[in-house]
């Protein structure tokens, strides 16, 4: 007899939401603790059990895509494997673990501002990890019902995967929202994307000779290494198109 079913995830970094949590779905509540989601079954679910565990991954999988676009950090989240308590102490093993992006680690600077009587005016870390969490939880709500949104995280997800082809991943974003709204003035003006900021992207992307670029068979001879600064405001741009429209989705 089972006493509970139990289903794990492993990823790195350990510290990618920066603090312990609880996503609860429908019945069900995977808690995630430094570098591991757990999941506990009650054993009267077991002939749903593989579309729950389905659609539990896929709302996981849906929290790191957010936060990687707004952290552009590599992460290494395993498939689900699942184990089954026995009564008698067993336990049966049904799944492995399999990667499915490569791991890599950033650092940040965070300030903490208080007044002169000592209340905390900002504090950069806790905003940092709230942002995640909100972000998550719309990306959880919304990917699999928008392919738009779909496309972008995952499109996001490619440009931090293969770095050498990352404004060519990164257009792809532009133009999923474009697609999506009929025009480019249609899109900007639903996402609050500046006329500067949409034609800038499209002058790093697509103009200048760069080995990250779109166009790079026109520049052969001359191209070279992105910036730091042209890498982060693609980035930039990228990243407040998904957020916005991620917040006309709650909007609607």
């Amino acid at each position: 007899m089972i006493e509970q079913i139990v289903v794990e995830w492993k990823f790195e970094p350990m510290d990618y939401f920066e603090k312990h949590f609880t996503i609860s779905y429908n019945n069900f509540d995977i808690e995630i603790k430094s570098g591991n989601a757990t999941l506990r079954i009650d054993p009267k679910y077991i002939d749903k059990i593989d579309v729950i565990i389905g659609e539990l991954n896929q709302n996981l999988e849906s929290r790191f895509l957010a936060v990687q676009v707004l952290t552009h950090q590599k992460f290494n989240l395993s498939k689900p494997f699942r184990y089954d308590l026995m009564k008698d102490g067993k336990r049966i093993k049904f799944f492995t673990s399999d990667t499915l992006n490569i791991t890599s680690s950033t650092s940040s600077v965070d300030l903490i501002i208080h007044n002169k009587n000592g209340s905390v005016l900002s504090d950069t870390k806790l905003e940092r990890i709230e942002k995640k969490k909100w972000f998550s939880e719309l990306s959880a709500k919304y990917r699999v019902k928008d392919q738009t949104l779909n496309k972008m995280l995952k499109s996001y997800s490619s440009s931090v995967s293969d770095p050498n082809n990352e404004m060519v991943h990164l257009y792809e974003i532009r133009e999923a929202v474009k697609e999506k709204f009929g025009s480019e003035n249609n899109a900007k003006s639903k996402l609050g994307i500046t006329k500067n900021e949409w034609r800038d992207f499209g002058i790093i992307t697509c103009n200048r000779p760069l080995l990250q670029g779109r166009h790079r068979g026109k520049n052969v001879g001359r191209l070279r290494q992105a910036t730091v600064s042209e890498l982060n405001y693609v980035r930039k741009i990228a990243s407040k198109i998904i957020e916005n429209y991620m917040i006309l989705l709650e909007k609607k």
